[in-house]
């Protein structure tokens, strides 16, 4: 995270955070996060891993999914909207915005193995693509099949 202070205010309230640039530190916060899931701590993903002013929803990193594979816990998918009028990727201040948060229904883990991880990526994948009401940037991204 580039802002400092966000860093740290979000640091103070108890924030886990895992490096993405480096593999050792990524399994180690990893590892941090399954223990403080296993710990019943409530923890919530961010899934794209970024946030952009782009309207749509992006693919999926894996780590929440891991986690709750791992940790042997269901995901509970969340849907968010109003955030891109309240604060915009290049902004440092939020501003007045209405918004609001739907939690949908809880998808088990159904194992540990990579498959198992990649369903339950897609089933919160889609439910949260049939309720948030932005496109598919996942799909834009694919190779179009020609025939």
């Amino acid at each position: 995270m580039q802002q400092f202070f966000a860093r740290l205010a979000l640091r103070r309230l108890g924030t886990l955070f895992v490096e993405r640039d480096n593999v050792a530190d990524s399994r180690a916060d990893a590892q941090s996060v399954i223990a403080a899931a296993r710990q019943g701590h409530v923890l919530v993903f961010f899934p794209e891993g970024t946030f952009t002013r782009r309207a749509g929803l992006a693919g999926f990193f894996l780590g929440a999914f891991t986690v709750a594979a791992e940790a042997e816990l269901p995901v509970v998918p969340g849907v968010i909207r109003g955030t891109r009028s309240m604060l915009r990727g290049d902004q440092w201040f939020p501003r007045r915005a209405s918004l609001s948060l739907e939690i949908l229904e809880p998808i088990a883990s159904t194992g540990l193995d990579f498959a198992s991880v990649l369903r339950m990526r897609d089933q919160a994948r889609a439910a949260m693509l049939a309720r948030c009401g932005e496109p598919d940037l996942d799909e834009l991204t694919k190779p179009a099949l020609t025939g």
